[in-house]
């Protein structure tokens, strides 16, 4: 079994460029301090083979409210749109990077934050 690493849920910058992975394990630290000052933070992790390289972030919008609500980003890569749908459960986490991989460096299998990937429309 593949080690896993922690991953964490970050706000993207427009034109920087991004890594997506769906967390497979989260825990919840009830001792750590939260920025807002109380207790409290959820840690995310994932095998790094399961991360998936997104390209550069571009815009996000959400739409809905309550339960129903949803989170969508765009990003380009190799000059195509690509549209990142957030899990309903929230472990949807980025990871900054300052290059793109070699084509021969991405993971070709399957992994989990594929289902939420998909070429956009808009």
């Amino acid at each position: 079994m593949e080690k896993e690493r922690e991953f964490f849920r970050t706000t993207p910058t427009p034109g920087k460029m991004y890594y997506a992975v769906l967390a497979q394990r989260t825990i919840f630290d009830k001792t750590k301090k939260a920025e807002w000052g109380g207790f409290g933070d959820t840690r995310y992790y994932a095998p790094e083979s399961h991360k998936r390289y997104m390209g550069v972030f571009m815009s996000s919008w959400n739409s809905g409210s309550g339960d129903g609500k949803t989170y969508t980003e765009i990003y380009v890569k190799d000059g195509k749109r690509i549209q990142l749908d957030y899990d309903y459960e929230g472990r949807t986490c980025l990871e900054e990077t300052e290059e793109a991989p070699d084509a021969e460096n991405e993971n070709p299998s399957k992994v989990p934050i594929d289902k939420q990937i998909a070429p956009s429309i808009y």
